[in-house]
C-alpha cells in the first residue's frame, strides 16, 4: 500500500503502529497544523477515535506493524548470527591466542600483586550454550534445508548433569 495522501492520517498510523495512544498520535500528526487542533480535550479525543477507526488508517497501520515486524526478525537473526560466530570463534581459539587485545578474551587478575592475564572463557560452558541456541540439546534436531539428524535416547550417556549423544540417523 502505498503511503497516504493525507500526511496527518499517515503520521497517525505511523504512531499508532508503534503503540502510542489514540489521543497522543492524534496530536503528534496535527502538531504541523495548529490552527486546526482544538483546545478541547473531547472534541480531540473525538477525532483521534474517529481517525482510529477509518479502514484505510487501520491497513497501513498494520502494514506498518508488519514491516516493523520483518525488521525486527531480520535484526535478530543478525544479532544471532553474530551471537553464534562469537561462541564458535571463542570455541576454536587456541589457548596461546589469549591476549590482553583479544576481544574474545576475559580479564582475570592472579597472584599476590593482582596482575592482569587474559583468558578464554570456559569452552565446555560456551559449547552449552551453542547446544542451546542451536537447539542441539533435544532429541531431533531440524536444520532448514533438507538436513535432518536424530538422536536416540538409550544410546545417552550421563556424566552428571551433562547429556551425550550420537547420531543414528543422517539425511542429506
Amino acid at each position: 500500500m502505498p503511503s497516504l495522501s493525507n500526511k496527518v492520517h499517515e503520521s497517525f498510523a505511523r504512531l499508532s503502529a508503534i503503540g502510542t495512544s489514540r489521543l497522543d498520535a492524534y496530536l503528534s500528526a496535527m502538531a504541523w497544523n495548529e490552527k486546526k487542533l482544538s483546545t478541547s480535550y473531547q472534541v480531540n479525543a473525538k477525532n483521534a477515535a474517529v481517525l482510529a477507526k477509518d479502514p484505510t488508517i487501520l491497513a497501513r497501520t498494520e502494514e506498518f506493524k508488519h514491516e516493523m515486524a520483518v525488521k525486527a526478525e531480520v535484526e535478530f537473526a543478525i544479532d544471532l548470527k553474530k551471537a553464534i560466530k562469537l561462541l564458535v570463534d571463542t570455541l576454536n581459539s587456541r589457548p596461546e591466542d589469549a591476549s590482553m587485545d583479544n576481544p574474545l578474551c576475559e580479564i582475570t587478575y592472579v597472584g599476590r600483586n593482582g596482575e592482569p592475564r587474559a583468558i578464554f572463557p570456559s569452552k565446555a560452558k560456551y559449547m552449552e550454550i551453542l547446544a542451546k541456541v542451536m537447539g542441539w540439546n533435544s532429541e531431533t534436531i531440524n536444520l532448514k534445508g533438507d538436513v535432518h539428524i536424530e538422536f536416540t535416547v538409550h544410546d545417552r550417556v550421563d556424566y552428571g548433569t551433562k547429556k551425550l549423544a550420537h547420531a543414528t540417523a543422517i539425511d542429506i
